[in-house]
């Protein structure tokens, strides 16, 4: 029961759009407002009704003093109509309208005393954003992960569902996972959104605060392909910089949001992910007219809510505990991002040999799965392979080749050497130290073994400090198969570079 109350008291204190607390002596724009009498709205409404029923009326009366009350603290309610009203009630759950007024009177005073630094207003009427909005590329200071499992379980086109959003508070949000992707400053893993805020489409953030701060959850599209939702993504991407609708008694907000062409002039939160999947053959939202609202996609049968509170993967763990530190602490800290999982719920299998194919797929996910286009020379790699897309964007970056012209060997065992060299190239690319000390490979006996191809690429997986392999008896081992335990610490050494 408190729970609910509490979404309840978020949910309406969002309801307030844009908010002048009291004591800025800021008077109101709309000076009808201090007018309003509970006689005007009902000879309103009686133009649309022959008559009120006695809750209708007992309704009517709460909303009034609602807006009575607002404008005498200095808090505009002027984008409250009274069918968001009646809305907002029948969300609420209260059988009775004077329970739900004193908890919106209770909002209202909370409201009223709060700064804006210190609660993060609702971006679509006003106030400064929160810092999780309109991030562009990069990861704000602010950012924190931990308490949920954000990071192990969201996945590249994801949908986000904010309760404590969107218009008033009463309609939610919605916004789409670009990917996961690193920051190399603050060398942490961090989640990516594109979403419309009343500032137009833009690139956020997803992180703790903000699930706690909108009452968040995650939405996956169910009957989704891997295929889809890169392009679903990609569709997100291109309307990046159009701008949020602009509400007027013309276009209220029942008719703001169900277009879905790409050329599309403004796009609404939710319209905008409807859209995206809509142009990949899904429909998330079960009506055929009217605004695509927020949670008409929480609620479609083709999205289901994934768990954001369980147990961190490296917890379920059985067979790492015997491992060397570093090792275990390289695949707690991968698993826990989402960038290496089990073999099965329990066990990570630390000692068994990385292939090839699942070499480049680790490398892909730690640059946020990006889109890709085109096609590599690789018969080996089918259209329908799990790794295609990571072979193809792999190879369009020049992190990984074949070993021919014409085969990848997807299923081949990784060398130690192969894997420092897709780890260099990468380095080269994302933003890492590609220090060499030349003499890296001195002391290490079989070092005349290092192919050509590979001898720069090991000279840096040897330098210090951060070395990306680990030596075994002064032998580095360059044609030795990989374990998944080597793997994982060279990955999460390479965060660290």
């Amino acid at each position: 029961m408190k729970q609910r109350m509490l979404c309840i008291c978020l949910m309406v204190l969002m309801l307030l759009g844009a908010v002048t607390p009291a004591g800025l002596a800021v008077e109101p724009e709309n000076a009808a407002l201090e007018a309003i009498t509970f006689e005007a709205i009902r000879s309103t409404k009686l133009n649309d009704t022959d008559a009120l029923s006695l809750f209708e009326e007992e309704l009517l009366e709460a909303y009034v003093v609602i807006l009575d009350y607002a404008v005498s603290i200095g808090i505009r309610l002027e984008h409250l109509s009274f069918e968001l009203f009646q809305e907002a009630h029948e969300l609420s759950g209260h059988l009775s309208v004077n329970a739900f007024v004193e908890e919106y009177l209770d909002a209202l005073r909370l409201q009223a005393v709060e700064a804006f630094d210190e609660i993060p207003l609702d971006p679509f009427w006003g106030g400064p954003l929160a810092y999780y909005y309109d991030t562009g590329l990069w990861l704000p200071a602010q950012a924190t992960y931990g308490r949920y499992s954000l990071l192990p379980n969201i996945r590249k086109g994801d949908i986000i569902h904010e309760d404590a959003g969107g218009p008033f508070g009463l309609l939610g949000h919605s916004a789409i996972v670009e990917g996961k992707f690193f920051c190399t400053s603050r060398r942490i893993f961090f989640v990516r959104l594109i979403e419309s805020i009343e500032i137009g489409v833009v690139r956020s953030i997803l992180d703790d605060r903000r699930i706690d701060d909108r009452i968040g959850s995650v939405l996956r599209v169910t009957n989704a392909t891997t295929t889809q939702i890169h392009s679903a993504v990609q569709f997100t991407v291109e309307q990046l910089g159009k701008p949020f609708p602009v509400i007027s008694s013309a276009r209220p907000w029942h008719l703001i949001g169900r277009n879905a062409a790409a050329n599309s002039t403004t796009w609404y939160c939710s319209e905008l992910v409807w859209a995206a999947y809509l142009h990949q053959g899904i429909n998330i939202d079960g009506n055929t007219s009217g605004t695509v609202w927020p949670r008409n996609i929480r609620d479609h049968s083709s999205t289901q809510t994934i768990s954001i509170h369980d147990t961190f993967p490296s917890g379920r763990f059985t067979d790492i505990s015997g491992l060397p530190i570093a090792k275990r602490d390289a695949i707690i800290f991968l698993a826990n991002n989402g960038i290496a999982r089990g073999t099965s719920e329990t066990r990570f299998s630390p000692e068994q040999a990385v292939t090839r194919a699942q070499m480049v797929e680790f490398l892909y996910r730690m640059a946020g799965e990006p889109n890709v286009a085109g096609a590599t020379p690789f018969t080996d790699v089918p259209a329908t392979a799990w790794f295609r897309d990571a072979v193809l964007w792999g190879y369009s970056r020049g992190i990984v080749t074949g070993i021919s012209a014409t085969q990848f060997a997807p299923n081949d065992p990784v060398t130690r050497e192969q894997v420092a060299t897709f780890l260099y190239r990468h380095a080269q690319g994302y933003g890492f130290s590609v220090t060499v000390n030349q003499n890296s490979l001195s002391r290490f006996s079989d070092r005349e073994q290092v192919s050509s191809w590979a001898l720069t690429p090991m000279r840096w997986a040897f330098t210090t400090p951060n070395q990306i392999l680990i030596a075994t008896d002064e032998m580095c081992q360059p044609r030795l198969h990989a374990t998944r335990a080597e793997v994982a610490y060279a990955l999460h050494a390479l965060t660290r570079r």
